[in-house]
Parts: structure tokens; C-alpha cells; sequence
């Protein structure tokens, strides 16, 4: 080893840049110093030199493990005994030329050891729970899979919830995670390919779709934004979203996330792909429509007209979150004639002891709900569920009583609020909820010609969105006849089923 490698070895700290291509010494010492000069010695990482011998020949290995991420008695019992016990029991030297090769097969016959030779894949293995395994002479390692860290058990879904359909939701296990799509789609087609992406956090990503449904240039153009991100650290799903986004901004979601295994499941069965990271219980889904977060997977368990209406009532409920205080400001403030002379008086009644002005009265009406809303919502389980009681009856009666708030406009407030609680994508209503601003200000200034002024850009821009190149209002805009089928109705299963049969999945049909 020459100088400029002794003092490389001595850094204290490294960047990614020095270690990830990095071909590893075929010194064992080096090898050791190296790795513990990268993790800084951490207390947690266990590394040291065992020397195996026989009557033939004498070996030093190197061997590393992270304490508390990896099964302990297997390192133990099954791997370094084994090891040990095959090794002394030999009958006969090994060949240098052959040394890797009869360390993998013969004298470690378990079912995952692989050999790298690279440092970036050797502390990401290391970090993933692996034992490593360096043989003195090479520059390559074994690693072994002996993961062992405590995992939270498959639950129930907390944000995806449904009456009928699976139980089981996604955890911030990739293992179990790639599992539980295997479980329920056990199709040799099915295709997993991992990354690993993050220079600081090395992080495990799989891209998940089945081949002969998903279009190739689809796959292609998703394998170019994984490789190219430049991300220094993901530390869940969402991470990830923000470096896979269109070259176009938009504050609606196009990539849909879910903790439901089944709705994957029916996803890839359409032809989309799905990305699911190591460490975030949400699963990625593209390319996808703005009716894919008005679906349940309770549509679909339902009877066809049942499945018919509960979708229709969201999408009334979107509608009602974004278009109700600003039409109700339009024909208050603006077009009073349009209603009933009756309806009008009951309004100016409810009025007249009001101190605030119409405008900042709905506005700050509604900010409250979306404060009462946000902290139930942060708020413990038991905790958050008195305090929506208490915001919504409480203090809603209370500011009614006390005058600070007509009762017209506490219950055009309340049913906005909850259209977007219908909404079953978090994600989605929280953006409903924000446009819903946006609209009733255009409302406010310039009556019914902002608002139709304000719909119309909101349409337009939802026209030309595209997620991975497929229209975001599909199969409406444009028109589909085939994803009619399972937009603002729901189908018979039969006829759902037979339209997926198509060679490249529901998502792809031409336009």
C-alpha cells in the first residue's frame, strides 16, 4: 500500500463521493480502518479480524455486523459457527484462484450471500442488517443476509379505510412490503427492480409493475427520473414525489399514494407502476387521474348502484368544497335577486347584528373550520375527537349566539368542510382546500365574473396536466369510452374485468 492510500485511510470523515465507487483494499487491516473511519467508530458497529485454520492452511477474515440491525444468534449460531466448524473439517487446501467461490457455495450454503466489491455497496448492505464477510488477499466481500430489527406488524389501515375488503396495510418494512404484493398477485410477470437512491441515507426503492401491462416507454421514462435524481436523503415516500414531479407546477398531486396493498394491486392490474420505499408505509402509484383520488376500494366490493352513487356523492363533494362559499358570496353579495325574496330577508336578518363585513366573515369563518379541522387532525386520537365536537357545536353555536356569526354562514361553511372530508385522499383535499381560497377571493372582487373566470383557469389548467405523459382529467379529457367505465360510475365487476383485459392495461387505451 503506497503513502497516498495510508493517509486516505486515516480521513476521519468521508464523502460519498470517496467511498461509493470505491473498489475495497485486498488488505483485511485496511478494509477494517476504512469501514470504521466511515462510520466514524460508531459503538454500535461490531468489526474485527478472525483468523480460520486447519492442518492445511491458515485464513484471515474481516467481519462486520451493526449491532441492534441484525439477528444476533444467526450471526452466531449459524453463520460464524458453521463457518468455523466447515472450515476445520476440511480435508484439503483451498486454491487462491477458487477461494471466493468455495467460501460462497461450500462453506456458507445459505439461501441470500452475495459478493460485492464495492464500499458503497458494502456499508449499504452493512446498514440494511447484513453480516459481511472479507477474505484477506481480495478485494471483495460476502454479504449475508442475517437482518434482524424490530418491525411494526402489518395492521389495519389507518387513512385508507374501508368497511369491506383486506385488513392489512403497508409498513416501513421494504421486505414485507414487496411480500404482501406477492401474496395477493402471485404472477410470474410481476416485476420488482431496485435502486438504491440518497447519498446520505442509501435508500432502498423498488419499482414495481407487471410486464405486458405497463407500456415500455412508460417504464423507460420513470427508469431516467429514478436515475437521474440528485436527492441527498429520502426519508419516506414522499421524498421521492417531488423528484419524480412533471416539469410542470401544479398544486394538484400526480402521483397517488396509498397504504392499501389491494388498491396496488388493481393499480398495476391497469398498467400502472408503483414505487415503494424502504422506510415509509405508503406505496407510490403513477400514472393517474383526478378520479383515482375520488375511488375507494370499497366501490368495488359494493353493489354496482351503490358503488354508482358513493361516487357521484364525492365528486358532489368537490364540488361543494370548491364552488359553495364562493357561489353563496357571489349571489349574497353580488345577485341578491336571484333568490327568493323570503330567503333574502332570512339572511339580512341573520345579518343585522353582525359586526363583520360579509367578505372577512366567510373568510375568517372558514380559516377557523380549517384550524379546528388541522388540529384534530394533529391532535391525539381521543383528544382530536372531543375537539371537533366541541369546535363544530360549541364554539360554532357559541359565535352564532353571540353574534359574530350569521347562522347561514356557519352551515355553508360546515357543509364545505365536510365535502372535503368526503374527499378519500388526504393529499387532495388539503389542495381542494387551499383552490377553495384562491376561488372565493376571485368571487369576492369581481362577483360571478371572477368566479367564472377563476372555474375556467381551474379547468383549464386541469386539462393540461399530465402525469408521465397521461392526461390528468382522462378518460373525460379527453374522452375515453372505455375508462367511462370506471369514472363517475362504477361498472359491473364483469364489464371492469373484461376492459382490463386489454394487452396494455386500462391506463394506456388510445385517446
Amino acid at each position: 500500500m503506497n503513502q497516498n492510500t495510508k493517509s486516505f485511510v486515516k480521513e476521519e470523515w468521508l464523502s460519498e463521493d470517496e467511498y461509493i465507487d470505491k473498489i475495497l483494499f485486498d488488505d483485511v487491516k485496511e478494509n477494517i480502518e476504512f469501514v470504521s473511519n466511515t462510520l466514524g467508530d460508531s459503538f454500535d458497529l461490531v468489526i474485527r479480524e478472525i483468523v480460520l485454520k486447519n492442518v492445511h492452511q491458515e485464513i484471515k477474515l474481516g467481519f462486520a455486523v451493526m449491532e441492534g440491525l441484525s439477528d444476533s444468534v444467526f450471526v452466531n449460531q449459524v453463520i460464524l459457527d458453521n463457518l468455523a466448524n466447515r472450515f476445520t473439517k476440511l480435508d484439503e487446501k483451498i486454491k487462491k484462484s477458487n477461494m471466493v467461490d468455495y467460501f460462497e457455495k461450500t462453506l456458507i450454503p445459505l439461501s441470500n450471500v452475495r459478493v460485492e466489491d464495492k464500499y458503497g455497496k458494502l456499508l449499504n448492505h452493512l446498514l440494511n442488517g447484513d453480516t459481511i464477510i472479507m477474505i484477506d488477499g481480495f478485494t471483495c466481500f460476502l454479504a449475508i443476509s442475517s437482518k434482524g430489527f424490530k418491525e411494526r406488524a402489518v395492521e389495519e389501515p389507518k387513512n385508507n379505510v374501508s368497511v369491506k375488503g383486506s385488513k392489512e396495510a403497508f409498513t416501513e418494512s421494504f421486505a414485507t412490503n414487496v411480500s404482501l404484493l406477492r401474496k395477493r398477485m402471485k404472477n410470474p410477470n410481476l416485476r420488482v427492480k431496485t435502486y438504491i437512491i440518497g447519498k446520505k441515507t442509501n435508500c432502498n426503492i423498488a419499482l414495481v409493475y407487471i410486464k405486458g401491462l405497463c407500456d415500455e416507454q412508460l417504464l423507460n421514462e420513470v427508469d431516467k427520473r429514478l436515475n437521474a435524481t440528485e436527492i441527498e436523503s429520502i426519508v419516506d415516500s414522499s421524498y421521492l414525489k417531488y423528484f419524480l414531479k412533471e416539469k410542470q407546477h401544479s398544486i394538484f398531486p400526480l402521483i397517488y399514494d396509498t397504504e392499501r396493498p389491494d388498491s396496488v394491486i388493481g393499480g398495476l392490474y391497469e398498467g400502472r407502476f408503483a414505487i415503494i420505499v424502504d422506510g415509509s408505509p405508503n406505496v407510490l402509484i403513477a400514472p393517474v387521474t383526478f378520479s383515482n383520488f375520488l375511488t375507494s376500494a370499497e366501490d368495488y366490493f359494493s353493489k354496482t348502484f351503490v358503488g354508482t352513487a358513493l361516487r357521484i356523492m364525492r365528486v358532489l363533494a368537490v364540488a361543494f368544497a370548491l364552488f359553495l362559499p364562493a357561489a353563496y358570496m357571489c349571489i349574497v353579495k353580488f345577485n341578491s335577486e336571484l333568490l327568493p325574496i323570503n330567503m333574502v330577508y332570512s339572511i339580512t336578518g341573520q345579518r343585522t347584528n353582525v359586526p363583520l363585513p360579509a367578505d372577512l366573515e366567510i373568510i375568517l369563518t372558514c380559516f377557523a373550520f380549517d384550524l379546528l379541522t388541522e388540529a384534530g387532525t394533529r391532535m391525539p386520537r381521543a383528544v382530536g375527537t372531543a375537539l371537533s365536537f366541541v369546535g363544530a357545536i360549541v364554539i360554532g353555536q357559541a359565535a352564532v349566539e353571540a353574534s359574530l356569526i350569521s347562522s347561514m354562514m356557519l352551515i355553508i361553511v360546515s357543509v364545505n368542510g365536510i365535502g372535503t372530508l368526503l374527499i378519500p385522499d388526504y393529499e387532495m383535499s388539503q389542495t381542494v382546500k387551499f383552490v377553495r381560497y384562491f376561488i372565493l377571493l376571485a368571487a369576492l372582487v369581481y362577483g360571478i365574473l371572477g368566479f367564472a373566470i377563476a372555474v375556467f383557469v381551474l379547468l383549464v389548467h386541469l386539462i393540461s396536466l399530465r402525469s408521465f405523459g397521461k392526461p390528468y382529467l382522462q378518460p373525460l379529457a379527453p374522452l375515453a369510452k372505455k375508462g367511462l367505465l370506471d369514472s363517475l360510475v362504477v361498472a359491473p365487476l364483469g364489464k371492469l374485468l373484461k376492459r382490463d383485459k386489454d394487452k396494455k392495461g386500462a391506463i394506456n387505451e388510445k385517446v
